[in-house]
């Protein structure tokens, strides 16, 4: 219980350096986002690490490192595809929506990178046809 409380004050200050828009709060934040992402990792918090890569996304693209951002994307992506998770993703933020918004038009002009992992076109679509407050 104590991580992820945690975790989600974590969330929180790293949200709020992002908001900064200073090149070393980002760093600071991307730094942040991805010792989440390793501390997490394999340790069955599924849920969890989806969170903080969600996170890691917002980081990356707020530091213009968008490769990175989508290679990460992608692959949380297609997880959210197979549980039908849309509104996870759109939730994220302007920063993962914007990154979304670039892995679907990489993948309509054919610049989807073998690196990543692949998402089924149709989630990327239903993920633009979904009517809300964050739109891509």
């Amino acid at each position: 219980m104590d991580e992820i409380t945690a975790q989600l004050e974590d969330a929180t200050a790293v949200t709020l350096l992002l908001g900064q828009r200073s090149a070393e709060t980002t760093a600071a934040a991307c730094t942040w986002a991805r010792e989440w992402v390793h501390r997490i990792q394999g340790r069955g918090r599924h849920r969890a690490l989806l969170h903080a890569n969600r996170l890691l996304v917002s980081c990356l693209a707020a530091a213009g490192r968008n490769d990175e951002a989508k290679q990460v994307l992608a692959s949380i992506a297609a997880q959210c595809a197979d549980r039908d998770m849309i509104r996870y993703l759109l939730d994220g933020g302007p920063y993962v929506v914007s990154t979304l918004r670039g892995l679907r038009d990489d993948q309509l002009h054919g610049l989807w990178r073998p690196e990543w992992t692949p998402v089924p076109s149709a989630f990327l679509d239903a993920l633009s046809a979904t009517k809300g407050p964050t739109l891509i």
